[in-house]
C-alpha cells in the first residue's frame, strides 16, 4: 500500500509536466531531468516505499545514463508489488539501454507491461524500439 502523502499527488504531477517538456525543448531537457530529479529524491526520503516515486525517478534516471541505480528503483517497486505497468516497461528499457543489453530479458518486461494499466501518475523514460 502506498504511503498516504498528501503532496506525492502534486509532485508527480509537476514531475510529468517536467517529463513531457523533455523532448520538445531540448535546450531545457538537463535542466529539466535534474529538477525531476531533485523533486523525485526529495520525495523517497520521506517516503521510502512508494512505488510510483520509486518509478518515476527510475525513469529520470534512466533518462540521464544511471541505468543501474535505475535498475535499483525498479527492481524495488517490482518486490514492494507494484502492478504500475511502467514499472515493467521502464525495467525493459533499462535492460534494453545498458551496456551488453540483456534482450531476451527485457522482452519478458516489455510482455509483462502489456498486460497491466499504467498509473496516470508514473512515467516511463525515453526509449526508441527501432535503435534496438
Amino acid at each position: 500500500m502506498e504511503a498516504i502523502d498528501k503532496k506525492i499527488p502534486q509532485k508527480l504531477e509537476e514531475v510529468i509536466l517536467l517529463s513531457q517538456e523533455l523532448w520538445g525543448y531540448p535546450d531545457r531537457a538537463e535542466e529539466n531531468l535534474s529538477k525531476a530529479e531533485e523533486i523525485l529524491r526529495a520525495l523517497l526520503l520521506t517516503n521510502p516505499d512508494h512505488t510510483l516515486v520509486m518509478t518515476s525517478l527510475a525513469a529520470v534516471l534512466c533518462d540521464r545514463g544511471l541505468y543501474d541505480e535505475a535498475l535499483q528503483h525498479l527492481k524495488r517497486a517490482e518486490e514492494l508489488g507494484s502492478d504500475d505497468r511502467r514499472v515493467f516497461e521502464n525495467i525493459g528499457i533499462v535492460l534494453m539501454n545498458q551496456p551488453g543489453g540483456k534482450k531476451a530479458e527485457a522482452l519478458a518486461y516489455f510482455e509483462k507491461a502489456g498486460r497491466l494499466r499504467a498509473n496516470e501518475l508514473s512515467i516511463t523514460a525515453w526509449f526508441d524500439p527501432q535503435g534496438h
